[in-house]
């Protein structure tokens, strides 16, 4: 009988929010896009036990690693489903062997790239470092992160991710209520008590004055383990009304990356932040935190980093098999563990019609695709730029530049200097039948 995993209890609204952020809005989206039963994925978001295999695919498409979110302390045989096959484990292997074994196999789905990984690393682990990592959507910036945490975590590193998709109107209609909603963020995920009743002056200081004190008194440690900070979907910031607050925020992030130049204290914080889209904020060159410090740009797999996915997959597709999925999604990495993933549940012989129905709302992309479709729907302007980047065929073309980022931000294109290209085989057959595009 197979061993089962769950969740920590503690973890289960960080899990549940990685949903929609992962692109799966509802539950049955990521129970269909991993071949799995709806109970299952409602098991494992609420921390009830679900077979270990399972446990490992549903971390790995939230971008969780299994050390993060796992209760090794209370695991349990897997509930025997009648009709299910339940293989019994090789009676030489431990049920610890077993667990590490399975944190192993979702550690080799990670395909790296090189130097990248290694650039981060070093970087943070200089006093008052700043890395941006800036890709499009769904292209790994979140497991590139985890990847790095987890090595700067081995050294003792403290870390702290806030993710400002979490952020509301409220929070972000005055500067201080927003400083303070961060500061109570970063102590929550260092499980550091709330002090700001006892911190924060209201009459005699200003809102980021408080903050610096806050963090200065409060967060940053005296000595020991440096603190990695760690904000996540700064775009969502990007596009709020309140524009004066986000560039007081952002001119203060730039204003601690300096101050570790000078102070010991600062030089204890590293900074990292994701974006997916260029920073068209009016922002003095001195007050911005996105010309300093080290830029990670992610691009699209390669031909071998596929070859290493499939294989991580445990899908040993020939040359001619794995060129029709790279011809169809290129080298995006979401899409591709998505169809690595449906062929390892699903077989091999599936690859033909998998590949037919892709640009359908009969096939393995359909959610994805209809995303991107209500989108435009939405935004008729932005549809008919995507019209015209699908009817030049590949063929890289110059469109309003807000429009190029907007569809670089979402992944649909790839950026050509100053042009465009529709980014795969699959976007291209998907609208130009749902824009009519002759």
């Amino acid at each position: 009988m197979s061993r089962s995993l769950k969740i920590r209890r503690g973890c289960i609204g960080l899990v549940k929010r990685a949903l929609p952020i992962q692109g799966y809005p509802r539950q049955t989206d990521l129970a269909e896009g991993l071949g799995i039963s709806s109970t299952t994925v409602s098991n494992f978001l609420n921390a009830k036990p679900v077979d270990q295999s399972n446990f490992l695919d549903l971390c790995e498409r939230l971008g969780f690693e299994v050390s993060d979110v796992a209760d090794f302390d209370d695991v349990e045989p897997a509930e025997e489903v009648p009709g299910a096959d339940n293989p019994a484990p090789p009676a030489d292997s431990s049920p610890a062997n077993s667990l590490i074994d399975g944190e192993t196999a979702l550690q080799n789905l990670y395909v790296k790239r090189p130097p990248t990984e290694t650039t981060c690393v070093k970087t943070l682990l200089q006093p008052g470092a700043l890395v941006r990592i800036k890709a499009s959507s769904r292209m790994g910036k979140t497991k590139l992160l985890n990847y790095v945490l987890q090595r700067l975590q081995r050294r003792g590193y403290q870390v702290a991710l806030i993710n400002f998709y979490m952020t509301e109107s409220a929070h972000l209609t005055r500067l201080d209520a927003f400083l303070q909603w961060f500061c109570i963020r970063v102590g929550q995920e260092l499980e550091r008590p709330n002090r700001l009743e006892e911190l924060w002056e209201p009459n005699y200081s200003t809102a980021k004055e408080n903050c610096n004190r806050y963090f200065e008194t409060h967060l940053l440690p005296e000595q020991g383990a440096p603190l990695v900070l760690c904000l996540d979907q700064v775009d969502h910031l990007l596009t709020h009304p309140q524009i004066e607050v986000i560039q007081e925020f952002l001119g203060l992030l730039r204003a601690w990356h300096e101050s570790a130049k000078t102070k010991k204290r600062w030089a204890a914080m590293r900074l990292v932040l994701l974006q997916s889209t260029e920073v068209y904020l009016p922002l003095r060159v001195n007050e911005s935190p996105f010309n300093v410090g080290q830029a990670i740009e992610l691009s699209d797999f390669t031909w071998e980093q596929t070859r290493q996915l499939a294989d991580a997959h445990q899908v040993p597709l020939c040359d001619a098999e794995l060129r029709q999925i790279f011809d169809l999604v290129g080298g995006h990495p979401d899409l591709l563990t998505e169809a690595f993933t449906h062929l390892k549940a699903h077989g091999q012989d599936t690859l033909p019609q998998m590949v037919a129905l892709a640009p359908t709302e009969a096939g393995l992309y359909r959610n994805h695709l209809r995303q991107h479709w209500m989108v435009l729907q939405e935004n008729p302007e932005l549809a008919d730029t995507v019209a015209q980047v699908v009817k030049a065929n590949h063929h890289p073309i110059r469109v309003a530049s807000s429009h190029a980022y907007q569809l670089y931000s979402r992944g649909l294109v790839h950026l050509k200097g100053n042009a465009v290209v529709i980014r795969c085989q699959l976007y291209q057959r998907y609208f130009a039948s749902h824009l009519d595009v002759l």
